[in-house]
């Protein structure tokens, strides 16, 4: 039986198991460009355990070249700042709950935040505050009596950088009537104080409202813009259907009264449900429910962002499935796996691993689905989990190479990605990270870890420890398409992998069966197999029956491109 190398196509469980090149199983294998390879293994990433579980985090590129690092949980949110959690909170702390998100943007140099319990927090530098707004008005709570000529004074914003509100008293017979604003001020995170002085009069007194941010579960920034969604206030924006965007190039500007800053708001009522996700696309927005999605474009003055349905079947399950890639973003629909471009239908790519996908997620957890992107190796890496997690925590990982269509799976017990931003770690740094040599991880030398200002995917543990992908593989299987025939019986004599990079031992289980849809364990033999041979990247098999698999083990770091088996025929039965 003469069968030519088979390219190797990847995990496809929803293949016919026959399919050349195709893995009926794996774990711990990533798609590369090239082929497939082991996923690096946990390293300590150096920094304190959170004293909560870790509810989100993000990397934020920022406008001015730097890089912020946060992680959020129940009642804090904390920074990295030169390898130590620093608790940057806004004042009080938060009392979330624990199946509250944290979710962020970057918009120029600030650092947004939502949780769908407090108003939006932003941070320039240091610690978060609410994001600071200016007033929408006063109300005169007393008119007093015996004023002439009131000055009224309102206290100076909280936000240095913020402009003083001023206003002006209207008197009539002596009695305040009326005050008003000729200036509404900016940079307040919570409402000043007004002072009225005059000469003569007195008892007046009056307070201060501010402009009403949002509070949300769902931020992006798109053309300008960021956008909060599924709000629960203000009042105008409550229920899970509405988006919110702010002005125009101003994160701070909620004030819908001004058309001309382009702030506004609208709900998406063609189709049932929450707002579950958005992102942007070039200068367009694309906001999702589980089942359908919109794809919003920005007018311009007076009607500002228009939002039309692209699709009334197809949503993401939650924000993090969604990811950004270039012009694309690949997401979790209700049913597959789907990519949109901006235009037409989004694309159904999950063909090899839907239903799979799908019998082996934990549907009543979707909500913790997180999400990672190597930029580098041009893999999304989503986090889920599966019917066999306890409490709904993510347990496994599906891999996509966009480049090449290809699929991989590897064990991932954690709260939720992170993106580690290398270069860091200096010559001084390194006795505060390790306190020896020995304690140095076991990271090879040419590692993308090691690389200043390269990121590498991380993640929070179930301990609230960080974690950085980036050890030595260990423990990847894969599991091979079947060799044979309905009608003829073979011996695999041989099976040979053709390695870019070999690992440092490899082990196989042969599986052997006469029919070949049978998964009856009393009707598949399994044999162990001949060790790996490296010298000749083969395995020693010598066992025979209709239909032939293998199930390899590897220790330490592989690329693996092609396999193939050497086949005798034995006769026909």
């Amino acid at each position: 039986m003469n069968i030519e190398p088979q390219k190797l196509i990847g995990f496809a469980p929803d293949l016919d198991p026959s399919t050349p090149g195709i893995f009926q199983d794996c774990n711990n294998v990533v798609p590369t460009l090239i082929g497939f390879k082991g996923a690096a293994s946990p390293i300590n990433g150096g920094l304190a355990t959170l004293n909560k579980p870790a509810l989100g985090s993000a990397l934020l590129l920022l406008l001015d070249g730097t890089a912020r690092m946060f992680a959020g949980t129940q009642s804090n949110l904390y920074e990295d700042v030169s390898g130590a959690w620093v608790d940057q909170s806004a004042s009080g702390g938060y009392a979330l709950g624990s199946d509250s998100k944290w979710r962020f943007a970057a918009f120029g140099n600030a650092c947004l935040a939502v949780n769908g319990q407090t108003v939006l927090q932003s941070s320039l530098s240091s610690g978060f505050t609410n994001v600071p707004v200016s007033l929408s008005g006063i109300t005169l709570t007393a008119g007093g009596s015996g004023y002439v000529s009131p000055t009224i004074t309102i206290s100076a914003p909280n936000i240095s950088s913020g402009v003083q509100a001023t206003a002006t008293a209207t008197v009539v017979s002596g009695v305040i009537t009326a005050i008003t604003l000729t200036n509404s001020g900016s940079g307040y995170t919570s409402a000043p104080t007004i002072t009225i002085t005059d000469s003569a009069g007195t008892g007046a007194a009056a307070t201060a409202q501010l402009v009403s941010a949002p509070i949300g579960k769902i931020i992006f920034v798109a053309n300008g813009q960021v956008f909060v969604c599924n709000c629960s206030n203000p009042p105008q924006v409550a229920g899970g259907v509405f988006w919110f965007c702010s002005g125009i190039y101003d994160y701070t500007q909620w004030d819908t009264s001004n058309l001309q800053t382009l702030c506004a708001y609208g709900p998406l009522i063609d189709t049932p449900g929450p707002i579950t996700a958005g992102a942007s696309i070039g200068p367009n927005a694309v906001i999702f429910k589980e089942n359908s999605m919109y794809l919003g474009t920005q007018t311009g003055y007076p009607v500002g962002w228009d939002f039309q349905a692209v699709s009334k079947s197809v949503g993401a399950l939650n924000h993090e499935c969604v990811v950004t890639v270039a012009n694309t973003l690949y997401f979790i629909g209700p049913d597959d796996f789907y990519a949109y471009q901006g235009n037409g239908l989004p694309v159904p790519i999950g063909q090899n691993v839907r239903r799979w996908f799908f019998n082996t997620l934990d549907i009543n957890s979707k909500g913790n689905i997180s999400s990672f992107y190597d930029k580098d190796q041009k893999v999304i890496y989503w986090g889920f989990p599966s019917n066999n997690s306890s409490n709904g925590a993510i347990d496994t990982c599906i891999c996509y190479n966009w480049s090449t269509g290809t699929w991989g799976v590897m064990d991932a017990k954690m709260e939720c990605f992170v993106t580690i931003l290398n270069g860091e770690i200096t010559y001084n740094s390194l006795g505060v990270e390790w306190n020896t040599y020995n304690d140095l991880p076991g990271i090879s030398y040419d590692s993308s870890f090691w690389n200043n200002f390269r990121t590498t995917p991380g993640y929070f543990d179930s301990t609230n420890t960080l974690q950085a992908l980036a050890g030595t593989s260990s423990g990847a299987t894969i599991t091979t398409n079947t060799f044979g025939d309905d009608m003829v019986y073979s011996t695999m004599q041989q099976f040979r992998i053709r390695f870019k990079t070999q690992p440092s031992s490899g082990t196989a289980v042969w599986q052997g069966k006469t029919t070949l849809g049978s998964s009856d364990p009393s009707t598949i033999t399994n044999v162990n197999a001949g060790p790996l041979v490296l010298a000749d990247s083969r395995i020693d098999v010598d066992q025979s029956n209709r239909w032939h698999n293998l199930i390899l083990t590897f220790d330490g770091d592989f690329e693996a491109m092609e396999w193939v088996p050497s086949m005798v025929q034995l006769g026909r039965n």
